[in-house]
């Protein structure tokens, strides 16, 4: 496929604290070939945020989510100047040319000739792409792949759902306030509970890909990466950067845990309930497949008008 969808837009505001910021680019352009595309496949809240940023603090590589389609890949690409002139007229398809933003990325992000990229599971279509294009412009590139996984799942599964309902992806992102009734909190156990299984799921292919040989390294959050974050940043980056006793990186960087008295709250439903809560789940996915056939067999015009330009997005794999 040529085109790939994006559900974002390239208005999405990106803060000046965030690692897709101008102010984590190279002092000085990159100009040399990339010989190295490090990639940490993840899921979300699996702690690769905080990984990434240790992995800066050593290297000075910025290791971000530079395919995520839904803020960063649109938002990046408006601000390095990778969107198609023709179709900056409002309210057009925007086409994102993926040779150019691969050659800003290089020339923005890389470091003695490496380029670090951190990728959900769920984005790896892009990065197929990605990596396509990146080995028809050096046929000899070296891909290392690391899978980051998450030990407890019901805790990732609860966070992954207060952060999809709250849109609080990050300290550095925009928020909704989080829900604090009682209906409410069920209501985001359930969509754990489904979150929990989608995981699960991811988990396990990813493991067997493993078997076969795709990836390097299978790291696990809150098993030795939390509590040797430094030691395994620097078994990373000691394939492809120069050791260093001290902190390089340009700018300082601050986390923050996320965890929240509502967190406690749905992880304890979620490990007592969660297989009336994955029941719960599936018939509310019934009840929404119902209901796009009700839609689909009576359109309105506002729903259709809000469909066509929610995401208006393409990024041209071959452009």
């Amino acid at each position: 496929m040529r085109y790939l969808p994006l559900s974002g837009q390239s208005s999405t505001p990106i803060p000046s604290h965030d690692f897709a910021c101008a102010i984590f680019d190279n002092a000085q352009f990159h100009n040399g070939p990339l010989k190295i595309l490090y990639v940490l496949v993840s899921t979300p809240r699996c702690g690769s945020t905080v990984l990434c940023a240790e992995i800066y603090r050593q290297s000075g590589l910025v290791v971000h989510e530079y395919l995520q389609p839904a803020e960063y890949l649109p938002a990046l690409a408006s601000r390095m100047g990778v969107i198609e002139g023709a179709a900056l007229r409002p309210g057009s398809t925007q086409v994102i040319s993926l040779s150019k933003y691969l050659d800003e990325l290089i020339r923005r992000r890389a470091v003695n000739g490496v380029l670090g990229v951190c990728c959900h599971a769920s984005h790896l279509v892009y990065l197929n792409a990605l990596v396509k294009r990146a080995r028809q412009i050096n046929p000899s590139l070296e891909v290392q792949q690391d899978y980051l996984s998450r030990r407890n799942k019901f805790k990732q599964a609860s966070s992954y759902a207060i952060a999809s309902q709250t849109r609080s992806w990050s300290q550095t992102l925009p928020s909704e306030t989080a829900p604090s009734s009682r209906l409410m909190r069920w209501s985001l156990a359930i969509r754990a509970a489904g979150l929990y299984q989608r995981l699960q799921k991811q988990d396990r292919l990813v493991k067997n890909s493993y078997k076969h040989g795709e990836f390097t390294r299978l790291l696990t959050y809150e098993v030795h990466v939390e509590d040797n974050l430094a030691a395994i940043a620097k078994e990373i980056t000691s394939g492809f950067m120069p050791e260093s006793e001290e902190s390089i990186c340009a700018v300082p960087v601050s986390l923050q845990r996320q965890s929240t008295d509502l967190n406690v709250k749905i992880v304890a439903l979620l490990m007592q309930y969660r297989l009336l809560l994955t029941v719960l789940y599936r018939l509310r996915k019934v009840v929404v497949v119902i209901r796009r056939v009700v839609h689909s067999w009576f359109p309105s015009s506002q729903g259709q008008s809000t469909r066509l330009n929610k995401g208006n997005c393409l990024l041209d794999t071959e452009g």
